[in-house]
């Protein structure tokens, strides 16, 4: 059974969208868009923004879906702590990497300046012009990142630094996985044309999954959305996943200091996946 029979064809609202175009959109990604380079080539032939909103099918009953998350509701969820890690001699490394960077001068994803301008000009003509920063960390450099990550079990996984700068907003969004899909061909052949699920954005029996892991704790001012439900107090070392796929998340930085955090995007084949036992079960692992 497909899990598009178990959400909705009309497109959620929007303050700015008008609402027959919005429906016309996910009426044509939920239909036609099968596999993740016509998700990628939708996203470039479209406006990016509009059509990311489109996609989303939140609220997702994710007990219904053929999936291995669940769970009646996933928002977002802690499933663990990195407590075995010098994120001392880490962040000193980030700090040194980013010195004379601010929200004036942040670079986002070089994927996304080559292949999706059209999103950041209009997010700019709407006032976002202080774009967090991706720092795309190396295995020579960050030996310590990838070694941790290892440990998540993902066959191919995708790691940035994202750094926001005091006085830097990120707009409400629905996750895409542009800068995943786009850099993915050489890593995994054949991925991109295999058959997609719309709901879960996911290669059939390949699930994305997507996690954060704060570098400094949280202070007030600093704000991480997930819909109506904040994200507050977070320490250095925590590990959130939630549903990237569906959920319109949003953050901005108000303090004089910035928020850091390791952004992960690792896929599995794995239905038994430790991530789907913690989040179904809502446990935390230690690593």
């Amino acid at each position: 059974m497909k899990n598009t029979q178990h959400v909705s064809y009309t497109a959620r609202t929007h303050q700015y969208w008008d609402q027959e175009e919005l429906n016309a959109i996910r009426k044509d990604f939920l239909e036609n868009v099968n596999t993740a380079q016509e998700w990628y080539d939708f996203l470039k032939d479209k406006n990016f923004v509009q059509a990311s909103h489109a996609s989303s099918s939140y609220p997702v009953q994710w007990s219904k879906l053929d999936h291995p998350i669940n769970v009646v509701n996933f928002v977002y969820q802690k499933v663990g702590d990195v407590k075995n890690f010098d994120w001392a001699n880490f962040i000193r490394k980030v700090e040194e990497d980013t010195q004379g960077i601010d929200s004036s001068n942040s670079q986002i994803c070089p994927t996304r300046i080559e292949n999706f301008s059209h999103e950041i000009d209009f997010l700019r003509s709407k006032g976002f012009d202080k774009e967090g920063h991706v720092l795309d960390p190396t295995e020579d450099r960050y030996p310590e990142v990838f070694e941790l990550i290892d440990k998540f079990n993902f066959y191919y996984f995708k790691v940035q630094i994202r750094i926001q700068y005091p006085g830097s907003v990120q707009e409400a969004h629905t996750d895409t996985l542009d800068c995943f899909w786009g850099d993915i061909d050489d890593q995994v052949p054949g991925i991109k044309e295999m058959p997609f699920d719309p709901v879960t954005k996911s290669p059939n029996g390949n699930w994305p999954m997507r996690i954060i892991i704060p570098i400094y704790d949280w202070v007030p001012g600093q704000v991480f959305a997930f819909e109506d439900q904040m994200w507050t107090n977070w320490k250095t070392g925590e590990i959130i996943a939630f549903d990237w796929s569906n959920l319109m998340h949003y953050t901005a930085n108000s303090t004089l200091r910035p928020r850091a955090i390791l952004k992960i995007t690792g896929i599995t084949d794995d239905p038994n996946h430790w991530l789907f036992d913690h989040i179904n079960n809502g446990k935390q692992k230690e690593f």
